[in-house]
């Protein structure tokens, strides 16, 4: 099995962007053969996400993401 450690800084709030990182890391892992992509703790909202949680269009949109 191989594994993709994909290391980058995601942006606190930024689903869109984040999203858009983790597919493209996902892009070239899977074109390196790799079985699993690994992403930081809360990749997709950023860390610390703190009251950005209790925002329902974010929420909403995680879901859609």
């Amino acid at each position: 099995m191989k594994i993709y450690l994909a290391q980058f800084n995601p942006i606190v709030g930024d689903l869109d962007g984040n999203a858009k990182k983790i597919l493209e890391i996902s892009l070239h892992a899977f074109k390196s053969s790799a079985d699993l992509v690994l992403t930081p703790e809360l990749s997709l909202w950023g860390y610390p996400p703190k009251d950005l949680l209790f925002n329902r269009s974010l929420i909403k949109k995680q879901i859609k993401s």
